[in-house]
């Protein structure tokens, strides 16, 4: 069995791609069944955010299963598209100690659009969730994405990486704030109490704006946002008449808003005195056509105009994600010796046999001549050798249990034969 993901992200593709890709609980149960009745995939779950839709598997034949993944997601594309398109540099396909490690890191919010955000690791365990759901996972995805989990926890427990202003919502604010410089005497509206919704509010009431309006198709749902001191809730009848008014609205709704199509927006603006409209658009799919910002003094942003700020937080956490990234690659590289390479551990074994037997040998023919040594010094020496075979043998047992093309028969051949391992491994 050999894992694998393909998917795309938002360091390869851009905003207008990934929502065409970006897959519902429907379009996933579709994605399951065809992979799942495939000879190829044993077990599968989708990972679909705002920033990446990936699918992660579990196969005997890598190659192939990459190729049914990479058609089952970039199908929604084709339908929509007439023009053919080059998936080469926007599609990525990993398979086995690259798909635990990449997996890892995208838990970890090492992958993350804003590196820290807390946000991936619940969408992560919702996808395992709704894989689950639909019957789609087993044995091997259970333990890779369990380990996973355990691992994003025990990279924010162990560094400060996750401490701060780290989300989408707070880039959000960060980029309001930018362009008003304060948003103490601005009106703000928020589309959307979900998740992402409720972050946005919760950062907003710290810049003490002079009113934030929440809007939700679930009028509770803003009612309780409203409770918690975070705005006025703001039922769904009284947009239009917002939006005369309104300075900035954040979206992060599902689907499109028809107070915001090209056509309402042009009457809208039309009656606000040259007053200029930001809308920050966090939805996935967007909520307002990319065509709004042609209309005068429409100011239309995006998830990938937060490119600057993300790279600047990223920037000033490299140091938190050289940390977690130690974390991650000793759990990426353990993990894969104990879940996906039995046929390499004879092999490790056989080298740390020979070298071993060697180590005592050399040592037991050297002791015997000096026999002026304490019982005292004969330990320092036995531990010296020891540390420098295991210094000798670090390197090669890394490629064996990191490298996949190591997993092969005939590299693990090759291996053998360049150590003499045949009887050892036998």
């Amino acid at each position: 069995m050999n894992y694998i993901t393909v998917g795309i992200n938002h360091k390869t593709a851009p905003i207008e791609i990934r929502e065409k890709l970006s897959l519902d609980k429907e379009s996933q149960q579709k994605v399951f069944t065809k992979a799942l009745n495939s000879p190829f995939i044993q077990e599968a779950i989708i990972l679909s955010t705002c920033n990446r839709v990936e699918i992660y598997g579990v196969t005997t034949k890598p190659e192939e299963a990459a190729h049914l993944l990479s058609e089952l997601l970039t199908e929604p594309y084709q339908k929509e598209a007439a023009e053919q398109k080059d998936w080469s540099s926007i599609l990525y396909s990993k398979k086995g100690a690259d798909a635990i490690n990449h997996l890892f890191h995208v838990v970890s919010s090492l992958d993350s659009q804003v590196v820290g955000e807390n946000q991936i690791t619940a969408q992560v365990r919702e996808a395992y969730q709704i894989a689950q759901d639909f019957s789609a996972t087993g044995y091997y995805l259970n333990k890779l994405f369990e380990r996973a989990l355990f691992v994003a926890k025990r990279v924010k427990t162990e560094t400060d990486i996750s401490k701060g202003n780290v989300s989408i919502g707070s880039v959000a604010v960060v980029l309001a704030k930018k362009i008003f410089g304060s948003l103490k005497n601005r009106s703000l509206l928020l589309l959307g109490a979900g998740k992402i919704g409720k972050t946005v509010v919760r950062h907003l009431k710290e810049e003490a704006p002079e009113d934030t309006f929440i809007l939700n198709r679930t009028f509770s749902k803003a009612q309780a946002l409203q409770e918690e001191g975070l705005g006025k809730a703001v039922p769904p009848e009284e947009l239009s008449q917002l939006l005369n008014s309104i300075d900035v609205i954040i979206t992060s709704a599902t689907g499109n808003v028809p107070e915001l199509s090209l056509e309402r927006l042009k009457e809208i603006m039309g009656g606000r005195k040259n007053q200029p409209l930001f809308i920050i658009d966090l939805g996935m799919p967007r909520n307002v056509s990319p065509k709004a910002s042609s209309v005068d003094n429409v100011y239309l942003y995006n998830l990938d105009d937060l490119k600057s700020i993300t790279e600047k937080n990223k920037n000033n956490r490299d140091l938190l994600c050289h940390d977690a990234k130690n974390i991650i690659e000793e759990e990426a590289a353990l993990f894969y010796e104990n879940c996906l390479a039995p046929d390499v551990l004879p092999t490790i074994s056989g080298l740390g046999n020979k070298f071993e037997t060697i180590r005592k040998t050399e040592l037991k023919k050297s002791l015997a001549k000096l026999v002026h040594l304490s019982q005292n010094d004969i330990e320092k020496i036995d531990k010296l050798t020891q540390s420098v075979v295991s210094k000798i043998l670090h390197d090669p047992v890394l490629s064996l249990k990191t490298q996949k093309e190591m997993t092969k028969p005939e590299a693990l051949s090759l291996f053998k034969k360049l150590f003499r391992l045949d009887d050892e491994t036998s």
